[in-house]
């Protein structure tokens, strides 16, 4: 046990531990709702509900890819993606993190190659642009 506090300790006084910290506060918003959070996290038996309407909005997206990603279609798919977002991670507002999750989406070839073997080609940048589009829009 003290060799784990020991290890613990000593990674998360690790810059890297640190930046990791410090995202997850930007993201919830104060280190207090992060701590709320973690304190209830979303019950291990919704995660696979959670992933599987995730699962059938995204399938739903990227059928529409042919839309504008400012389109009715569209906003309505991204206001259900929204929900579940903010059910997992139990966060009100889930903006920054998915905005980083869009910017990833766009620029990282590896997981353009990941997503897209999972949606299809061009999926990961599309859906980069829609979670970009509708984040950075209104939401309502």
């Amino acid at each position: 046990m003290e060799a784990f506090k020991e290890h613990f300790l000593k990674n998360a006084a690790s810059e890297q531990a640190q930046k990791n910290f410090s995202k997850v506060i930007e993201w919830y918003g104060s280190k207090e709702a992060a701590i709320e959070a973690s304190k209830n996290p979303i019950n291990a038996d919704r995660i696979p509900d959670c992933q599987k309407r995730l699962d059938t909005v995204t399938q739903a997206l990227i059928e529409h890819k042919d839309c504008d990603v400012h389109s009715t279609e569209i906003q309505e798919l991204m206001k259900k993606y929204d929900l579940i977002y903010r059910e997992l991670f139990r966060m009100e507002d889930v903006t920054k993190l998915i905005l980083e999750t869009a910017k990833f989406y766009q620029t990282n070839a590896e997981i353009q190659k990941v997503t897209d073997s999972v949606w299809g080609k061009g999926a990961t940048i599309y859906l980069g642009k829609v979670i970009e589009a509708f984040y950075q829009g209104n939401k309502s």
